[in-house]
């Protein structure tokens, strides 16, 4: 909205004053209301991308049951207006344990949770602690959807895009890439130290076979 003022004073010294008048109005305004009103389009958005990690815990570079994968979510506002109850869910979850609760963690320009300014984002995690049928399968695909609304109710969202994955498919149809974030799980290749030596000297005294648990019928032969 808009109103301006002009005063000056005439060539016998009187003082001669006008406000401004927007010829064109707007839809539903006052043919008498001088006011100039600019309508401003609205093109709220969000976006988000989904990242997960595989903790090691053990450190022996294969994946037991109890061991955890760390998702990091970031979602953001790519339109022109403030959003606001926005929120962050899994959507697409293959894991055959408990769903991870998605986290708010902090967000750029310092807004609360459920808040985006324009251009900001908002950083999410969730832990997932993996089981023995996610080892069996290989993998966990995932996939996560952010929500958000603006002020006069609009609703968005936006299917997570895993920013590693380079293919940048619609795999949802949706008009922009949302490639969904797959972790690989190495836990049943079979693996087995080559040399044993039980003299209980602390090295080597058992013989270790590592992915075993994945198969249900096996047999060992010692040659």
């Amino acid at each position: 909205l808009n109103l301006a003022f002009v005063e000056g004073t005439d060539p016998n010294g009187d003082i001669v004053d006008d406000e401004s008048e927007d010829p064109t109005k707007v839809p539903g305004q006052d043919p008498d209301d001088p006011t100039t009103i600019v309508v401003l389009d609205q093109n709220p958005r969000i976006s988000l991308t989904k990242e997960g990690f595989f903790n090691d815990e053990n450190g022996d570079e294969q994946t037991q049951a109890g061991e955890t994968i760390t998702y990091t979510f970031v979602a953001t506002n790519a339109g022109n207006i403030v959003l606001y109850n926005v929120t962050v869910t899994e959507m697409e979850f293959t894991g055959s344990g408990a769903t991870p609760v998605v986290t708010f963690v902090s967000s750029t320009l310092g807004s609360p949770e459920g808040t985006l300014l324009v251009g900001e984002s908002a950083i999410y995690t969730a832990t997932y602690t993996i089981v023995a049928d996610d080892i069996r399968r290989g993998s966990i695909y995932n996939q996560a959807i952010a929500e958000g609304q603006t002020n006069g109710g609009i609703i968005v969202a936006g299917i997570s895009d895993d920013p590693n994955d380079l293919n940048d498919l619609d795999t949802n149809n949706v008009g922009y890439p949302n490639d969904p974030t797959v972790v690989e799980l190495d836990g049943c290749e079979i693996r087995m130290n080559n040399g044993i030596s039980p003299n209980d000297d602390g090295f080597n005294d058992y013989l270790h076979i590592r992915g075993l648990g994945c198969y249900a019928t096996n047999s060992i032969e010692v040659f």
